[in-house]
């Protein structure tokens, strides 16, 4: 199991870049299964979320490499329908869109139960149900799910909650069925934008008004050579670092925009903040107000950064109340906080965090990813040092981290 020992350090100063967003990339690499000829996605983030996607890729004979340090070159052309196995699905939690691309492109499509982070119960039961009525017979069990396409109809598909991965996957199998398809209750976020926009330069036919997305099927996809958006949580989670431990950060090739209500709570904590056309500045030159809030699906405060501004509120001025109504049990960091110090209690969706003058360092362990940011944070802000067990969790959403944060240094 890696490790890391962070150590307690002084405020931040200097400049962040954003790297392509893991969010966005994650769904790109599975469209490059509709695509028959070869392209390049440039400002792919080299994490390791990427890479075992990449592995899945090349199981369907899908080749791709690394012809800049953030170019991916990928060649779709003798692409392969084959079964993925639940050992490949495990460790990635975008590889459930598989099923619609693989079901899209090739009429059947057998993917195992998707992993990645143990967030709380995401059933996959809207994707099954969509499937079957773009007019597939869809079978699952524990082990996987299996479809076959009997029919191409046009189909209306209302989601009942928002899912980011279910809307991606009616997209991804709808561009290549010779039908038309409406997606009700599609989710706002900016990352299906990102993929709506790689499928249009690719030659679909995808429009999206509001809530709603259109899919007017059967064309032929060659691939775009495009640029993934910025990631969003990467510039939140260096934004709240700074918020924290006070300084001048300036976050660039972001737009602020993706990032509005967070933004906006950062300024009722106390920090300044400037935004650019593609850059965001925070000054934080005194100790956190406390502060309630509610994460939310996108335009909202974002799930992904519910962990890191957890550690803002321990170290705030007061009392904050915390809750998650993406994922109500997405609060296993609290646990691991407590140990440096931080108070807290239970509500239903959420907890209540009682802001303390200081924090100590101690061993800690990252059951997932956002949750492995948080607690660096908190290790960075603690005194003296603390111990990261199963760090390796970082690296599936955030490229050079320590690189970046060792680079606005100020001590």
């Amino acid at each position: 199991m890696e490790e890391r020992v962070v150590e307690s350090v002084g405020k931040l100063c200097g400049t962040v870049p954003v790297s392509g967003a893991k969010n966005s990339s994650l769904l790109l690499l599975a469209a490059s299964v509709l695509c028959e000829k070869a392209y390049v996605l440039d400002q792919m983030p080299r994490i390791s979320d990427v890479e075992k996607m990449r592995e899945i890729l090349l199981f369907l004979n899908i080749k791709s490499r690394w012809v800049g340090q953030n170019a991916l070159f990928i060649d779709p052309s003798e692409a392969k329908n084959r079964a993925l196995t639940s050992s490949m699905c495990a460790e990635v939690r975008t590889s459930v869109l598989f099923l619609g691309a693989l079901l899209g492109r090739f009429k059947q499509a057998s993917v195992g139960i998707p992993g990645g982070c143990n967030l709380g119960p995401r059933p996959i039961d809207y994707h099954l149900k969509a499937m079957g009525e773009l007019g597939a017979k869809v079978n699952a069990n524990a082990r996987g799910v299996s479809a076959s396409l009997e029919k191409e109809q046009d189909a209306e598909i209302c989601f009942e909650r928002p899912t980011v991965t279910g809307t991606a996957n009616v997209i991804l199998a709808a561009v290549s069925l010779n039908a038309k398809t409406v997606i009700l209750g599609a989710v706002l976020e900016p990352e299906i934008d990102d993929l709506i926009a790689f499928l249009q330069q690719s030659g679909a036919d995808v429009a999206r008004d509001g809530s709603t997305i259109t899919v007017c099927g059967g064309k032929r996809l060659q691939g775009s050579h495009y640029t993934v958006m910025p990631d969003r949580i990467e510039a939140g989670t260096y934004l709240i670092a700074t918020a924290i431990l006070g300084g001048d950060v300036t976050i660039s090739g972001i737009k602020p925009i993706y990032l509005h209500e967070v933004l906006e709570c950062l300024r009722k904590v106390g920090a300044n903040i400037e935004e650019g056309g593609k850059a965001i500045r925070i000054q934080m030159a005194s100790r956190p107000k406390a502060l309630d809030i509610v994460a939310r699906e996108y335009p909202g405060f974002p799930t992904d950064l519910q962990p890191q501004w957890c550690v803002l509120s321990a170290l705030s001025d007061g009392s904050s109340m915390i809750k998650d109504t993406v994922f109500p049990s997405r609060f296993d960091h609290m646990a691991e906080l407590k140990k440096l110090g931080i108070r807290y209690r239970e509500i239903e969706g959420g907890v209540v965090i009682e802001g303390v003058d200081s924090i100590e360092g101690q061993t800690l362990y990252a059951r997932n990813l956002r949750s492995a940011a948080a607690l660096v944070l908190g290790g960075m802000a603690a005194s003296g040092k603390s111990k990261v067990l199963n760090i390796t969790e970082l690296n599936r959403g955030y490229p050079d981290f320590f690189l970046k944060i060792n680079n606005i240094l100020s001590y």
